[in-house]
């Protein structure tokens, strides 16, 4: 078995990746075997302590920050060593991952307030433009609702006795859900 993994990503340019990779490796003398993301998966799900994985960067593992941290949050913690080549940085359980991981925790928080606030201004200039805000009164979904897929199963199971708590467990809604679509359908059951 393999004890370095290098790790191609298929969601970026996988020849310039690997390039990256056997570059880095014939230089350091590395021996490994290459994967791509579904034998990726796999080693995931089944670490073994002492390997070292390697990336041609820290996007080829996630796309989004969260993403990268849980992976390898998950990859150290099981006691496998990650290396990002154009990033040069290496992970492990230490300190210093843990530092890391705990300023992506920060950016992470930083990133959904500014989103949050973003938001919040466009939505304030919206309005103050005059603008209408949200759905429209009287707008309906176009998709059918799980209580419109459910109709006959909602009134067959109210007319056998049945909770609304149960039926709206059931069928993978609120009891709120259910009781609104109730009351706009009280003369269709």
């Amino acid at each position: 078995m393999d004890n370095n993994i290098f790790y191609i990503s298929n969601h970026m340019d996988t020849t310039l990746q690997k390039k990256g990779i056997d570059t880095y490796v014939q230089r350091k003398g590395i021996k490994g075997k290459f994967v791509d993301e579904s034998e990726f998966s796999l080693l995931k799900g089944h670490p073994n302590k002492g390997r070292t994985i390697f990336v041609s960067n820290l996007l080829s593992i996630d796309s989004s920050l969260e993403g990268i941290k849980q992976t390898l949050s998950e990859l150290t913690s099981a006691g496998i060593k990650i290396v990002s080549i154009e990033d040069n940085l290496e992970f492990s359980d230490n300190k210093t991952t843990s530092a890391i991981f705990k300023g992506m925790e920060i950016a992470i928080q930083i990133k959904s307030a500014c989103n949050s606030l973003v938001m919040k201004n466009k939505l304030a200039q919206k309005k103050k433009e005059g603008g209408i805000i949200g759905r429209h009164k009287g707008a309906k979904n176009l998709a059918p609702s799980k209580c419109e897929i459910n109709k006959r199963y909602i009134f067959q199971a109210i007319k056998n006795g049945e909770t609304k708590t149960a039926i709206a467990k059931e069928i993978g809604v609120s009891v709120r859900t259910l009781f609104n679509f109730l009351k706009l359908n009280k003369n269709k059951g």
